[in-house]
């Protein structure tokens, strides 16, 4: 029988993608803890609200295209599973938060 292995880089196109998008991720949250450390303005600020729209973009982009590069091409790196568990961590976090706040 043929035993699925588990490899550090992506090997796929489509995993690639999924974990550039969570180096995005990681990036982009970076840069809004810098802005915030370094403004008076807060979480209120045009520019951390920025960071935080392209955050969840690169979140939900990241979980979309690890989704289909595990299913549709049998990806199995470790930054494409990493992505694929942040980004539905991150969505069923934020529908949670959507269902508490309603």
């Amino acid at each position: 029988m043929h035993q699925r292995r588990f490899v550090l880089a992506p090997i796929t196109r489509l995993g690639h993608w999924s974990a550039g998008l969570l180096g995005g991720l990681f990036a982009i949250v970076a840069l809004r803890l810098l802005i915030e450390s370094r403004q008076d303005g807060g979480p209120d600020n045009l520019w951390t609200r920025a960071a935080a729209l392209s955050a969840a973009a690169c979140a939900l982009g990241a979980m979309a295209t690890g989704w289909i590069a595990i299913l549709r091409k049998g990806e199995r790196s470790v930054p494409v599973i990493l992505a694929v568990a942040m980004g539905t961590l991150i969505t069923l976090w934020e529908l949670g938060q959507q269902a508490i706040a309603q």
